[in-house]
């Protein structure tokens, strides 16, 4: 099996997940990293037995390498942009963080400029590498769900803004200028992203949202914060082929109502709950517990089969388990790591794979749709939302070491 050399930029909290993941998966190596504050650079590379040569203030730097196969991107959304277009230009394969960028626009940039480049691109979604994905796409692809028309998927956390009450996470989460948007953008993406890929992509045709940031926020925790994004989102999409869609997401709301995803059809409908945000269970650390039975992911069919009306729990968890242990190429589709992986070496296709990057950028139109029908208070057209979208990627990045000037290829 071929070996693969990454690097990453970003030694954040994401980078310790996908570093797991990476300890796991005995055909890539991680050679090098870059991060800009040093203490963070500093205590990354005692973690992880780094060599002083092999760490970078200057990702540019990193970037003259020559014994690196892909970049990992964990940087701040409306950073994943331009960074990642300077990976591609730099003539290496980019795998990135999500939301693949702020804005629809910037996710075209990167699209555009990995075909110009002819450098592979992937987006990390963890919510579709799973049975539990796979096995609802097969249901509705087979017409098991009949003419499916209408979903709905709802995530809330009681109190839990990024870097505002969980403090664990950076301030830059609620700054607009590097976060870009809240709640959508971190947890958000997930459920829309999974709501359309196992609808096969449907094409938008509106989208009416509305967003909002009322929770009283902590004075003595925000001292030198800043938090200007949305800690509650809310929409309803419609599809060209008569179909639509409702989402809720919230970093903080005054209710904690049940969690889950669902869509109908004519003939059945499907319930998805436990949804993965966070990379399945290669992201947990080794000699982590199994998943309690509350935490798996769950897959319930209900509707009618040869005339009966039937009730039935799929178990997606258990049989990802038992279908990999027979087949281990299976794992390709069940983490996203091992997907990109699978697509950098070439065992996977541009015909074979997720196609990532698409299914980012329909989840970026969806997600822009929200905040320009709230700025015109009414619902837009697709058309609308792809010729008012505009890039607020930051192209000139203030860092310790000067400004970091990006540019298109």
């Amino acid at each position: 099996m071929k070996e693969a050399r990454v690097a990453i930029i970003g030694a954040g909290m994401i980078s310790h997940r996908h570093m797991t993941i990476y300890s796991k998966m005995p055909q890539c190596k991680v050679v090098a990293v870059a991060e800009l504050d040093a203490a963070k650079l500093k205590a990354w590379a005692e973690k992880y037995g780094f060599n002083e040569e092999n760490c970078y203030s200057d990702f540019r730097e990193m970037l003259k390498r020559d014994d690196i196969d892909w970049v990992d991107v964990c940087v701040h959304n409306n950073l994943h942009a331009p960074i990642s277009i300077e990976v591609m230009k730099a003539g290496f394969a980019c795998y990135s963080e999500k939301p693949m960028a702020g804005s629809y626009a910037d996710c075209l940039k990167m699209i555009n400029a990995s075909k110009k480049l002819n450098k592979k691109l992937g987006i990390q979604i963890s919510s579709i590498f799973n049975l539990q994905t796979r096995m609802a796409k097969q249901m509705i692809e087979n017409g098991q769900l009949g003419r499916v028309y209408h979903g709905r998927t709802t995530y809330y956390f009681r109190l839990r803004r990024p870097g505002v009450d969980d403090t664990e996470f950076s301030p830059d989460f609620g700054n607009s200028k590097y976060g870009g948007h809240g709640v959508l953008f971190d947890i958000g993406v997930y459920f829309i992203s999974q709501m359309l890929f196992v609808q096969g992509l449907p094409e938008v045709e509106s989208v009416f949202g509305k967003s909002y940031a009322e929770i009283p926020l902590n004075s003595r925790l925000m001292a030198g914060r800043t938090f200007d994004v949305e800690e509650f989102a809310t929409a309803l999409v419609t599809f060209k082929d008569n179909r639509s869609m409702e989402f809720s997401q919230a970093w903080a709301l005054n209710i904690t109502p049940p969690a889950e995803s669902w869509i109908t059809g004519s003939l059945g409908s499907i319930r998805m709950t436990n949804i993965d945000c966070g990379g399945g269970d290669t992201a947990r650390p080794f000699g982590a517990p199994p998943l309690p039975l509350e935490a798996q992911q769950q897959l319930h069919f209900s509707g009618t089969v040869q005339g009966h009306q039937i009730e039935a729990d799929l178990n997606p968890y258990a049989n990802e388990k038992k279908e990999v242990l027979l087949n281990p190429e299976m794992q390709m589709y069940n983490c996203n790591q091992a997907h990109w992986y699978a697509y950098y070496t070439g065992i996977l296709t541009d015909e074979t794979r997720y196609n990532t990057p698409l299914i980012a950028a329909e989840t970026a139109l969806v997600s822009e749709g929200v905040f320009l029908s709230q700025q015109l208070k009414r619902s837009v057209t697709k058309e609308e939302i792809v010729s008012m979208s505009v890039s607020n990627a930051v192209w000139d990045q203030e860092t310790p070491y000067g400004i970091f000037h990006y540019e298109e290829p």
